[in-house]
């Protein structure tokens, strides 16, 4: 399994045709996504930053999370998840903000969501789309490309209904 460098490049040159500007709160990919967006030859005419928000403390500290939030929902949620996409929007001026939580590999604490649980987030145009996946593999490495790709998907889908004039919610 490899990054779909085709449709990264794709949606790069669309939100630079576009003058979007790309945020990211990343918990689960702990950089990753940043990283290989980064790695796009255009992205410093987009990509704005992002934060790494492994710990439930900066999640909480930096970006505001509510520690209730964290406690009735767990750390790796959509609603988490959601609200980090919120505290990204007062760290980082950007158009598109995507937030990512989820459970890589089984860890040695009990958990809430199952490996592979994927929780993506998208704020564009004060709308919010969320995205479960369920990547079925023992291997976190996988999980973060197949994650990634989805995440591009998922863009894109946004991307086009809001250029068509609409999405729902969901």
């Amino acid at each position: 399994m490899n990054i779909n460098h085709r449709q990264l490049n794709n949606l790069a040159a669309y939100l630079c045709e576009n003058n979007y500007r790309l945020a990211l709160a990343e918990s689960m990919s702990a950089g990753f996504f940043s990283s290989v967006w980064s790695l796009q030859c255009d992205s410093g005419d987009y990509f704005q930053g992002g934060v790494v928000c492994f710990s439930e403390a900066v999640k909480t500290g930096l970006l505001g999370v509510p520690s209730s939030l964290i406690r009735l929902f767990s750390a790796e949620s959509i609603e988490v998840t959601e609200s980090m996409v919120r505290g990204l929007k007062k760290q980082i001026d950007a158009d598109l903000y995507l937030g990512i939580t989820g459970v890589a590999y089984q860890g040695v604490k009990p958990q809430v969501s199952d490996p592979g649980d994927v929780f993506l987030v998208i704020e564009f145009q004060q709308r919010i789309y969320h995205k479960i996946l369920r990547v079925q593999t023992g291997n976190a490495g996988r999980v973060y490309i197949r994650a990634f790709n989805e995440s591009l998907d998922f863009i894109e889908v946004v991307l086009q209904k809001a250029k068509e004039g609409g999405m729902k919610e969901g």
